[in-house]
């Protein structure tokens, strides 16, 4: 038997060290006890549980990191359908229920749930809470931004000139929200309702929408495959390109470093912009066709996702991933160099032997 070049293992050895991808970019995958329940948000709390909605079954979900178990809270309401979810500083869980035009307060303690109706068609599709307690929503199908108070239980409407809004964040006084209808990012001054429209040049259709500690705005944007950040300021939106085709850019979420992190619907992929070179980094999820959508982050940095067509939440680690920059440089400009050592090496082994053959042929 033949023994391997020493050179050969050892490159061996290199090149399995850049191809195979790191543990700390693994994606791990919780199955969902009730199946096509039909994922429709994720939201956490203080204590790093997760909460999700299940928009087809009518039921909310709470995944214990610690323990690792699920457990699933059936609303007993006909005709509920959770869309989305939201915790508030009491850690109650705040519920969004689309087209029952109903809003729930679950108290996770005693599991006791209040409700109030809004008006009929109202087609909520988001929900967050101020700091005074008071909830908002998106009315979607009233064109209307719904505000409660459940300290007495008054509930009103703000027209928002025929803007039909869907997700929505709050920060300070003001409530962000995007109207994909009419391609619009909104500003709704909850102090004195005085709304601030940035009409999107572009046909992005906008999916979702944070703001970031520098009070910039950003929204995925499917219709043209890409991120965009607005500058309030000035009205100028910057828009950076997702290098999956047609990824389908959906959910939004921010981390400590100011990395933008979103989903990938149809790209099946979580990913990372670095808002300080603009590259992004993508993932793959384990799951195919998983449809990835709401997203999230807790208290350790860790990225909690849903699963919408794999029926699962899912989290990344995010501490020891590797900037875009390091990715490209290693596989890219290493690799290259170590193939050519090799090649030259090879070369020099094969000609070796082919004159060192010859010769003995030569004195047999």
């Amino acid at each position: 038997m033949r023994k391997i070049p020493s050179f050969l293992i050892i490159f061996l050895i290199i090149l399995a060290i850049f191809i195979f991808p790191s543990k700390a970019q693994e994606i791990k995958e919780i199955e969902i006890p009730t199946s096509n329940c039909k994922l429709s948000d994720i939201a956490i709390d203080k204590e790093n549980k997760i909460w999700f909605s299940e928009e087809a079954t009518g039921k909310i979900g709470c995944f214990d990191i610690f323990s690792g178990n699920i457990t699933e809270y059936n609303l007993n309401i006909q005709g509920a359908d959770p869309v989305a979810i939201y915790i508030d500083n009491e850690k109650n869980v705040w519920i969004a229920m689309k087209n029952s035009n109903l809003i729930g307060r679950l108290n996770p303690n005693n599991l006791e749930l209040r409700t109030w109706i809004v008006r009929e068609g109202s087609s909520i599709r988001d929900i967050v809470i101020d700091k005074n307690g008071k909830v908002w929503l998106t009315g979607y199908g009233i064109k209307r931004i719904i505000m409660l108070d459940p300290k007495n239980d008054e509930i009103k409407e703000f027209y928002i000139n025929e803007l039909a809004p869907t997700k929505m964040f709050l920060k300070d006084n003001y409530l962000w929200f995007i109207a994909p209808l009419n391609n619009t990012i909104v500003c709704f001054n909850i102090f004195d309702q005085v709304i601030t429209p940035y009409k999107l040049a572009i046909d992005g259709k906008p999916n979702d929408i944070i703001v970031d500690p520098n009070d910039f705005i950003w929204v995925t944007l499917p219709g043209v495959n890409g991120i965009g950040m607005l500058n309030p300021s000035t009205g100028e939106l910057k828009t950076y390109s997702i290098p999956t085709l047609n990824s389908e850019p959906y959910g939004l979420c921010i981390d400590s470093k100011g990395n933008i992190w979103f989903t990938e619907a149809n790209g099946n992929k979580i990913s990372r912009l670095n808002p300080k070179n603009m590259e992004i980094l993508e993932i793959s999820i384990l799951t195919q066709k998983a449809k990835p959508t709401s997203i999230a982050i807790d208290n350790n940095e860790r990225i909690w996702f849903i699963e919408e067509n794999g029926n699962k939440i899912a989290f990344l680690e995010t501490i020891s991933l590797p900037s875009k920059k390091d990715e490209k440089t290693f596989p890219e400009s290493y690799l290259i160099i170590i193939l050519s050592i090799f090649i030259g090496i090879a070369s020099a082994f094969i000609t070796h032997k082919f004159l060192e053959k010859r010769e003995f042929k030569k004195k047999n």
